[in-house]
C-alpha cells in the first residue's frame, strides 16, 4: 500500500497549556536596558516574576544568593540577559504549545484568497491529538455483527452472489438505506427529494412522498434514518419529517419545525439531535464584527419542543465558509454509551460528546486533507467564482457513517491521489486522471478501539463501490445498480 494504514490518530479532550508568558513588565513595556543600573529596582521585579510561574522557581534560589553580593555592571547585565533569556525562550515555547495541530500539509494560495481549513477555526481547536494503535478486525471477528463482516468480506470480493435492485438513482455516494424486513428497502437519494419503498420480491417501487412545500413532501433533502420504525428526514427547508413505517408502507405522521438548515439527525428514544446551520441573515447570525457564538447540533423532542444546542461551528465571519466547513456532516447516536458523534465530511475528526461536552476526539487514520479556496473582496474578476475546491489537490472526504446494533460506529471515506492535469487558471476544474480508493473502518464504542475493514481501489477492472448497512443485511451500490445481500 502507498500509506501506512497503521497509523492511527486520536485525541482526548485535554486541553493545550493555557498561553501566559511574562515577557513585558506590569505596564506592558520591554525592559530597557538602562534599568540594568538599578540593581534594587530590577532584580526583585525579575523575581517577583519568577515566582508567578511554578516552572521558574528552581531558579529562585540560584538566582538570590549571587544578588546579595556586589556585583560589577558587567556582571549584572549578563545576569539580566540570560534571565531575560530563559523567559523569552519559555514563551516561545509556551506558544509553540498551545498552537493548534496542523490540518495537513502546507499549501499555498494566491493573494487575496483564503485557503480552509484553518487549523485555528475547527471545532475544540485547542484539544490535542494521542496515537493509539488500529488492530486488526480478526481480533473481534467473533463480536461482530452480521453485515460488517458481510461488508469486509465484500470488499475482498471480486464476484458475489445478491439480488439485483431495479432501482434508478444519480449518485452512489448519496443513497440512503434501510430495511424495514428482509424484503422490503427504504431508498432516500439526497438532493433528489425522492423516497420509496422496494419491495425485494416484486421488485415494485412505491413513491412515499411528493416533492414540494407541504407538511407531507420533500424538499430539499439531506438524509434519512430509519429508528423506531420512524423514518426520520432532515431538509434544508427549516424542517425534519417523521414517516410511520411500522405497518405494510410507510406514512406521514409529523413535522418538526427548526430554525436551522439540517444536515443530519440522530434518534434516542423520544429524542432528536439535528445537525443544522442558521441561514445568512437570521438574528443569531453573526455579521462582520459580532463574536461567532453559532453551534451545529440541536436537541429536539420528538414532539417537537427545543431542548438545547451545542457544538461550535467552524469560527469564520463568511457564513458561505462556515457552511462548507460545518454543515457537510454527520451526527449519529452511540447506543452503548449513551454519547453523540459528530464526523463532518470535510475534516479528519471524530467527536464524542457527553450531556452536551466533548469527552472524546478521535483523528480519522489515514485521512488526507483537502481545502477549499475562498476569494474575499467585492472586486471579483470576470468568470471567477466566489469559493471552491482544491481538486489539484489529493484529499479524503468522509462518505459514510453509521452505528451498527447500537456499539459499532462503521465509518468509510475516499481518498483521491496522483492527480494529473487540473487547470488552476480555472477554479474547481475537473482533473485529467486520479486514483481512487475507499477504506472502512470500525469503531468498537464500548471501548473506541478502531479496527480496519478494508480498503477497495477503484480501477478500469473494478468499478466505484458503496455499501449501506441495514438491520436486515447490506445494500452495495454501483454505478450500474445495486445488489441487495439478506442477511
Amino acid at each position: 500500500m502507498a500509506r501506512d494504514d497503521r497509523n492511527i490518530q486520536a485525541t482526548s479532550a485535554v486541553p493545550a497549556p493555557l498561553n501566559n508568558c511574562p515577557c513585558s513588565n506590569e505596564a506592558g513595556n520591554n525592559v530597557d536596558g538602562n534599568l540594568l543600573l538599578n540593581n534594587e529596582m530590577v532584580i526583585p521585579e525579575i523575581i517577583k516574576e519568577l515566582h508567578r510561574f511554578s516552572q521558574f522557581h528552581f531558579l529562585v534560589e540560584i538566582l538570590m544568593k549571587p544578588f546579595s553580593m556586589t556585583w560589577s555592571l558587567l556582571s549584572r547585565q549578563i545576569v539580566m540577559f540570560s534571565v531575560l533569556t530563559l523567559l523569552i525562550g519559555a514563551c516561545a515555547s509556551e506558544q509553540e504549545a498551545d498552537h493548534p495541530e496542523p490540518m495537513g500539509e502546507e499549501i499555498e494560495s494566491e493573494e487575496g484568497i483564503e485557503s480552509h481549513p484553518q487549523s485555528d477555526l475547527v471545532p475544540h481547536a485547542d484539544v490535542r491529538p494521542e496515537q493509539p494503535e488500529v488492530h486488526s478486525l480478526a481480533e473481534i471477528e467473533s463480536e461482530l455483527p452480521e453485515t460488517i463482516l458481510m461488508v469486509a468480506d465484500l470488499i475482498d470480493a471480486d464476484s458475489y452472489n445478491g439480488r439485483e435492485i431495479d432501482l434508478l438513482y444519480r449518485n452512489l455516494r448519496n443513497l440512503n438505506a434501510a430495511s424495514l424486513d428482509s424484503g422490503r428497502l427504504l431508498f432516500m437519494e439526497n438532493h433528489v427529494n425522492r423516497f420509496v419503498i422496494y419491495d425485494v420480491e416484486s421488485e415494485e417501487v412505491t413513491e412515499l412522498a411528493e416533492e414540494g412545500r407541504g407538511p407531507d413532501d420533500l424538499m430539499f433533502t439531506r438524509e434519512m434514518q430509519l429508528e423506531n420504525d420512524v423514518a426520520w428526514i432532515s431538509m434544508q427547508g427549516f424542517r425534519v419529517s417523521g414517516f410511520d413505517c411500522s405497518g405494510e408502507s410507510c406514512e406521514y405522521d409529523r413535522t418538526i419545525p427548526t430554525q436551522t438548515n439540517n444536515y443530519s439527525v440522530a434518534v434516542d428514544g423520544d429524542e432528536l439531535t439535528i445537525l443544522g446551520l442558521p441561514p445568512f441573515g437570521f438574528e443569531d447570525s453573526p455579521g462582520p464584527d459580532e463574536t461567532i457564538s453559532q453551534y451545529i447540533l440541536h436537541r429536539y423532542s420528538s414532539d417537537g419542543d427545543s431542548l438545547g444546542m451545542y457544538s461550535p461551528v467552524y469560527q469564520h465571519l463568511n457564513p458561505l465558509v462556515r457552511e462548507m466547513m460545518s454543515a457537510e456532516g454527520i451526527v449519529r447516536h452511540d447506543g452503548e454509551n449513551g454519547r453523540t458523534i459528530l464526523i463532518s465530511k470535510r475534516l479528519p475528526f471524530i467527536y464524542l460528546y457527553d450531556d452536551e461536552e466533548l469527552v472524546a476526539k478521535y483523528r480519522i487514520p489515514n485521512f488526507i486533507q483537502g481545502y477549499y479556496d475562498q476569494r474575499e473582496g467585492e472586486n471579483m474578476p470576470e468568470g471567477q467564482v466566489i469559493g471552491y475546491e482544491r481538486r489539484e489537490l489529493e484529499k479524503s472526504r468522509i462518505h459514510y457513517g453509521e452505528v451498527v446494533d447500537d456499539r459499532w460506529l462503521v465509518l468509510s471515506f475516499t481518498t483521491t491521489t496522483d492527480i494529473e492535469g487540473a487547470d488552476m487558471s480555472k477554479p474547481g476544474s475537473i482533473p485529467e486522471s486520479f486514483n481512487l480508493h475507499s477504506k472502512w473502518y470500525v469503531m468498537d464504542l464500548a471501548t473506541d478501539q478502531l479496527y480496519k475493514i478494508g480498503r477497495e481501489d477503484v480501477s478500469e477492472n473494478r468499478e466505484e463501490r458503496h455499501y449501506y448497512i441495514t438491520r436486515h443485511g447490506v445494500v452495495l451500490a454501483k454505478e450500474t445498480g445495486a445488489v441487495w445481500f439478506p442477511v
